[in-house]
């Protein structure tokens, strides 16, 4: 019962935080402030209508939405995450079958995202990645 309350209040903290998160953006996106969003969106880039509203409420304050996808390989994140010893990792670590197995198999194809490879343990391919894609207007 301890194990289903804590999944139960981990999720509607999670969401909490990401609506947080998307709130505190549109109102700087509606002040003309650039914003960029770093959360682990993974379930939501496979839903349209998600995309959608996102793209229409950012439409809606005179800003753009650009998505980016980092991209890393599985081995690699699992590295990732051990090396970074947070305790929210350790369910993942210990079940890493059944925690890759939830993720989308590849990205809808009617979806315009930028991706970014991150696959190696160093910077060099992100520094690349990052470096070639399209420059925002910061001013």
């Amino acid at each position: 019962m301890l194990k289903k309350s804590y999944s139960l209040f981990f999720n509607v903290k999670q969401v909490l935080g990401y609506l947080t998160i998307l709130d505190v953006s549109f109102e700087n996106i509606a002040l003309g402030n650039p914003v960029v969003v770093t959360a682990p969106f993974i379930k939501d880039f496979y839903d349209s209508t998600w995309i959608n509203d996102m793209h229409q409420r950012v439409k809606s304050l005179n800003g753009e939405l650009v998505l980016l996808w980092v991209r890393t390989d599985l081995d690699v994140l699992k590295k990732r995450m051990a090396l970074r010893g947070e305790p929210r990792d350790k369910w993942k670590l210990d079940h890493w079958k059944e925690y890759v197995s939830s993720f989308p198999i590849s990205l809808s194809n009617d979806l315009t995202v930028t991706i970014v490879e991150n696959s190696t343990m160093g910077e060099t391919e992100l520094y690349k990645s990052v470096r070639s894609m399209p420059r925002l207007n910061l001013e």
